[in-house]
């Protein structure tokens, strides 16, 4: 059987901070029915591989390829219906209500006159739903919480339905059950065939997150160090002796049958 092609693939990428390097020779594909939860310190160039990988910024040295073309030969608008990305959330002052946010996602999609349709209002309807911000769609933007936000910006993301979805911290501003929510929904996009990457700095999530199943495919990459020090299944990834090098403090494994990690403080370093 051919095995399926890479929908994202970074090569050899490396970044730099003027003149300081932030990462090198950094190699990672996104293939469909996969979830890839990148951690690393506070500082490690995470949310500047994710830039990298989305074609916001230039890499230093290195290629990045969509689905086996370099990135920066795909136009724009096609670049957008493949590719979803989330870095910072909105912060708008136009009066624009949660559903009309949401709608947007859709752009990418509509035709040359660009006028939605009402499959396009419908998806962006279950777009809301699937993030619980049914009750919120006529609401204002500007007047929701900082987490309300958060989902929103989720949720336009999830009407846009690219193939790839890039995110950053998406559960930085949510409390533990919508955060658990934005975790469920990742994974059901990647068991529907898509590749997600996730940055999350929670590392018990991370490990719920990257969990394998049938139909998905888990990973865990840690970067750090200058470059990515460890990928693959969380469980054999996310050490106590890993945890201690690279977050310096002491974790426990959490011994009942399920992934999880207990943190109980500083390492000795």
């Amino acid at each position: 059987m051919t095995p399926p092609i890479s929908l994202l693939d970074g090569r050899d990428l490396s970044a730099r901070h003027g003149r300081e390097t932030v990462f090198s020779d950094v190699s990672i594909s996104l293939m469909p029915h996969s979830v890839t939860v990148l951690v690393g310190p506070n500082g490690a160039g995470k949310s500047t591989l994710l830039r990298i990988l989305s074609g916001l910024r230039e890499p230093s040295s290195g290629r990045v390829s969509l689905a086996g073309r370099a990135l920066t030969a795909v136009a724009p608008r096609e670049r957008a219906r493949r590719l979803g990305v989330l870095l910072d959330v909105p912060e708008t002052t136009f009066g624009f209500t949660a559903r009309e946010l949401v709608l947007m996602g859709r752009y990418p999609h509509l035709g040359r006159l660009g006028l939605e349709s009402e499959a396009d209002r419908d998806r962006a309807s279950r777009a809301l739903a699937e993030l619980g911000l049914g009750a919120l769609a006529d609401r204002l933007y500007p007047s929701l919480s900082s987490g309300e936000k958060q989902r929103v910006a989720l949720a336009r993301l999830l009407c846009q339905d690219p193939e790839i979805l890039l995110l950053d911290e998406p559960t930085s501003r949510l409390d533990p059950a919508h955060a658990h929510d934005v975790a469920l929904a990742a994974r059901r996009l990647a068991t529907a065939g898509k590749a997600v990457l996730v940055v999350v700095h929670d590392l018990d999530l991370a490990m719920r997150l990257a969990a394998s199943e049938p139909g998905l495919d888990g990973r865990l990459a840690v970067l750090a160090e200058g470059g990515l020090v460890a990928i693959g299944d969380p469980g054999a990834v996310l050490t106590p002796e890993l945890v201690a090098r690279v977050w310096g403090v002491r974790a426990r494994r959490v011994d009942d049958g399920r992934l999880g990690l207990l943190l109980d403080g500083r390492a000795s370093r």
